[in-house]
């Protein structure tokens, strides 16, 4: 299938809209702030967050391989790292909040991908339908980045007709479902190769890896008519 006919974007959130490397470094001085101040406190924080990431990639495993009785989402999550570190979900949840929901919030904006904003932006005047799929409900950051008006569909991995992580197809071809496009003429936008690309694959997605999306593409693209712009933005997409 040619680039051109591709009629619609998806995005992946973390680590598309935003660089993942960048947004942990400036946290792991945030967390050495708070040791600062407080060693033994933030030790433990550290330790519960480190928990709660590796609950994720425990049950994106678990989907991978077998059919989970449970649906994944967030709860589930936090269930799983609480059991792992031997303490209540209700002692989790209030440093989950803090370091995975709200603090990131204050420096995202130092780690934007200012390329796929900018596309997301020439993709909206053109009317291009544009969806996001996320293992985590999406729509705060999308407000963060100001592009929340583009996005005509919002998916994630917790949704109740999902309920599993990626590379599962479901979350994926639900989203095609939704805007109404065949999966095979959607390009997937993400910065996983293994999570991502996997998924978009088996639900019949092209894939275009975010770091395929640069400057020079968005500069050109901004240049040329509806369908040059689709097809630049759309051609790395595989």
């Amino acid at each position: 299938m040619a680039q051109n006919d591709i009629e619609a974007f998806v995005y992946d959130v973390d680590g598309t809209f935003y660089h993942l490397v960048q947004m942990r470094r400036l946290m792991a001085r945030e967390f050495g702030i708070e040791f600062l101040r407080a060693p033994l406190k933030t030790l433990r924080e550290f330790k519960h967050v480190q928990a709660y990431r590796k609950a994720q990639e425990v049950l994106r495993e678990a989907n991978r391989g077998t059919n989970m009785d449970e649906s994944v989402n967030e709860d589930l999550q936090l269930a799983h790292a609480a059991q792992s570190l031997g303490i209540g979900v209700n002692d989790l949840a209030p440093t989950i909040d803090a370091w995975i929901r709200e603090r990131p919030k204050k420096i995202l904006n130092q780690c934007v991908r200012v390329p796929v904003i900018d596309a997301i932006g020439i993709l909206n005047g053109f009317k291009v339908p544009q969806a996001v799929y996320s293992d985590y409900p999406a729509t705060e950051k999308l407000e963060l980045f100001g592009v929340k008006d583009s996005i005509g569909i919002q998916v994630s991995s917790s949704d109740p007709n999902v309920g599993e992580f990626k590379p599962s197809p479901k979350g994926f071809l639900l989203t095609a479902e939704l805007l109404g496009i065949e999966p095979e003429r959607i390009a997937f936008v993400g910065d996983r190769p293994d999570v991502d690309e996997v998924g978009a694959r088996a639900a019949g997605m092209k894939f275009i890896h975010v770091d395929e999306m640069t400057a020079s593409v968005i500069a050109e693209a901004r240049e040329l008519d509806r369908a040059g712009a689709i097809a630049r933005i759309a051609r790395a997409a595989t």
